[in-house]
Parts: structure tokens; sequence; C-alpha cells
């Protein structure tokens, strides 16, 4: 189905030697995500990319659509986790 969200990892970025699968997952259960602060909105899916063990030779670009209004005085904020 369509998510909205891809990852592009570029060619030589993993090691010839190491195989790996790399796995995107949207979570979806509330007591799943990390929670909010008062006053805070989520904008986007909680993306899950794993293995957490993986090291990347180069920069990956990971892509997802959201609902932000770019041209408002809102703050904004990118949460992750290792």
């Amino acid at each position: 189905p369509y998510t909205g969200v891809s990852v592009i990892i570029p060619e030589d970025a993993v090691l010839l030697d190491e195989d790996h699968l790399v796995y995107i997952a949207l979570i979806s259960i509330e007591n799943q995500m990390p929670p909010l602060n008062p006053g805070q909105t989520r904008l986007s899916p909680v993306i899950l990319i794993g293995p957490s063990d993986i090291t990347l030779l180069k920069p990956a670009v990971l892509s997802f659509e959201h609902t932000a209004v770019l041209d408002s005085p809102w703050k904004f904020q990118l949460l992750y986790s290792e």
C-alpha cells in the first residue's frame, strides 16, 4: 500500500561483505509512539527503520509526507532516537 514514506540508500553505502535486510515500519499504535509534551502535535507518521546496528558509509535520504503548514509561525522539531 502507498504510505508516503521512502528511504533511498545510495549504492556502495553498505560494505559489500555484509548482507543486510533494511526495513521500514510505520508505528500506528499510540502507546508505542514517543510521548508528546503539552502543546506539541504529531505532524507525520512515526517511522521505524532498521536494523539499528547497520553502519552506512554514505548518507541515506528519508522522505515522508506530513501535515505541517510551512508558511506558519509554528516551530518544528524532528524527534529521533537511535
